[in-house]
């Protein structure tokens, strides 16, 4: 069923509902006419749930620009400034951000901490306290997004053994925030949320099928396919990082060897730039430093064994489209240009069609905006706010 098809059902009335705000706010169809031809819905069936919203307050009349020199200005349909907003919750091994996003996506509100270990117990009451900042003046909060560190099972809401986070392990961080505030409460991994948020509101909204990859500490990946995020039965998806580049390889600590993060992490990368220069900079210095060619050669290597793994993710999942994240988007664009070059040159059916490297829309904010879109997008599913 295309991503965008409503049904005349009575069945899917939460459904239809949520579509119809999705569709407003990502406005990709601003007006009831352009509704109706988008979803298949009947007009009398969109006038009805559009009137429904404005009564709610989520939804406001706005007067769209005329195409043509004759005529009445069409009605447009935006949302609401009094509609209810989502909270996100970002973190990694460094910082925790929270942000208070209306259903646009645009951050009303925001509040980044770092972090410097300790406990389970210090790292919720860290969240609790960024919580607690965006509540202050909301009365109307439709759910909670976090965007966590992997691994972690998205349908309990649980982080599991993450790598190198103070030995914190198997915190069950969405049920306890679920338990204090008495909202829905949603989680995934940061890759999925930034995914999500590209596929509805980015530049990934013209494909149904593109993947999002980062490299920071190691190598994320998000997978669209059929406009929808991908989770296996258990909660997970694929695991870009743990494609093998070369079987007798690095051990990578999965257990395996020749793991392309091995070779590609930032960590790593941070580690060879310092040495095969001699100059002890940060990360951030070196990105600066392309025409420098001990620098160049290893900004090169690492976009070549990059994509070399991605190469083996595209043969098996044949995406539109690809949107970098995180370090890549510190990188000189020529750097994603060799990576896109060489996905293009090498991988399966590249006679017949090209696959661009695309960033995204929101750039490095997208991380927090994704958190917040997790919460969003369980409303334009049908889940909440209709019952």
């Amino acid at each position: 069923m295309p991503k965008n098809r409503g049904e005349n059902n009575s069945f899917l009335k939460q459904r239809n509902r949520g579509l119809l705000l999705k569709l407003i706010a990502t406005q990709q169809h601003t007006s009831r006419i352009e509704l109706s031809r988008a979803t298949k819905l009947t007009k009398m069936t969109v006038t009805n749930i559009i009137s429904e919203f404005i009564e709610k307050g989520l939804v406001v009349e706005s007067t769209l620009d005329r195409t043509s020199g004759v005529g009445r200005n069409p009605i447009g349909l935006t949302i609401s400034p009094k509609a209810p907003k989502c909270i996100g919750l970002q973190f990694d091994r460094n910082s925790c951000t929270a942000v208070l996003c209306d259903l646009k996506m645009n951050i009303l509100k925001s509040n980044t901490l770092p972090i410097h270990g300790g406990t389970g117990d210090d790292l919720m009451n860290m969240f609790y306290h960024q919580i607690d900042q965006m509540l202050q003046g909301e009365d109307s909060i439709l759910g909670i997004g976090v965007s966590a560190l992997g691994p972690l099972n998205p349908r309990t809401g649980t982080m599991l053994t993450p790598p190198n986070f103070y030995h914190i392990s198997h915190l069950p961080i969405a049920p306890l925030l679920k338990e204090r505030y008495q909202l829905p409460v949603f989680m995934d991994n940061e890759n999925n949320c930034v995914a999500l948020t590209e596929s509805l509101y980015g530049n990934g909204r013209d494909y149904s099928d593109f993947l999002f990859v980062s490299v920071l500490n190691g190598v994320g990946l998000g997978i669209i396919s059929g406009g929808k995020l991908q989770h296996n039965k258990y909660g997970f998806a694929g695991e870009l990082g743990h494609v093998s580049i070369d079987y007798n390889g690095k051990p990578c600590d999965c257990g395996n060897k020749g793991c392309v993060e091995s070779y590609v992490r930032i960590p790593v990368i941070h580690q060879r730039l310092c040495r095969a220069t001699g100059m002890d900079l940060p990360m951030s210095q070196f990105y600066t430093m392309s025409d420098n060619p001990i620098v160049d050669a290893i900004f090169c290597d690492m976009m070549d064994k990059l994509g070399c793994a991605l190469v083996s993710g595209v043969n098996l999942l044949n995406p539109q489209a690809i949107v970098v994240g995180h370090a890549l988007l510190s990188l000189s664009q020529k750097y994603i240009d060799r990576l896109e070059n060489t996905v293009n040159q090498c991988r399966i059916g590249r006679e017949y069609s090209y696959i661009p490297f695309l960033r995204p829309l929101y750039g490095n904010h997208v991380q927090f905006i994704g958190a917040a879109c997790l919460a969003a997008n369980h409303v334009f599913d049908g889940e909440l706010l209709f019952d």
